[in-house]
């Protein structure tokens, strides 16, 4: 949809598919795109991967897609204490939560825009360098790999003031 003008918020989000997963912009309370989450809860569009910062905050945010059963999966940071109907639903076995950590998932995001496959976090291999040196050479026989995070779709808020 790059490049596309909608004539208005269903039509913008009237091509996204049962299944899709999709980002959503937003941090806290401050940034989501509220408007997006309405029209793709009214078009009811269900079995969303859901990769977002938090889950919610009662009716608002993802709330209100949690509340109509429409996420399956969530990939998130933080569920938040005030989703209450993701703490519902998970609750009951009809969503399944990954928890990753906010700047291995800001990372893996920007993974997948890059074209890369994998990386190491830096806590892997950080606590075993020696404090004393500037640089050293790691012996390991296993590495731990963050995949990218995909996404069909990714929704963001948009205000008049943005070019």
């Amino acid at each position: 949809m790059k490049g596309k003008i909608c004539a208005n918020l269903d039509a913008a989000v009237a091509d996204i598919p049962d299944g899709a997963q999709i980002m959503f912009g937003g941090f806290g309370g401050a940034g989501f795109p509220n408007n997006l989450i309405q029209a793709l809860a009214r078009k009811g569009t269900k079995n969303i991967t859901a990769i977002s910062n938090n889950c919610g905050t009662r009716e608002g945010e993802l709330g209100l897609m949690f509340k109509n059963n429409q996420i399956r999966h969530v990939i998130a940071s933080f569920p938040g204490p005030h989703a209450n109907y993701f703490h519902e639903r998970f609750a009951a076995k009809e969503v399944t939560l990954e928890l990753v950590p906010q700047g291995i998932c800001a990372s893996a995001c920007v993974l997948r825009v890059l074209a890369c496959r994998a990386f190491t976090p830096p806590w892997v291999w950080a606590p075993k360098l020696p404090m004393a040196k500037k640089s050293a050479s790691l012996k390991v026989s296993a590495v731990y790999l963050e995949l990218p995070i995909h996404a069909d779709y990714a929704l963001i808020k948009r205000t008049r003031r943005m070019n």
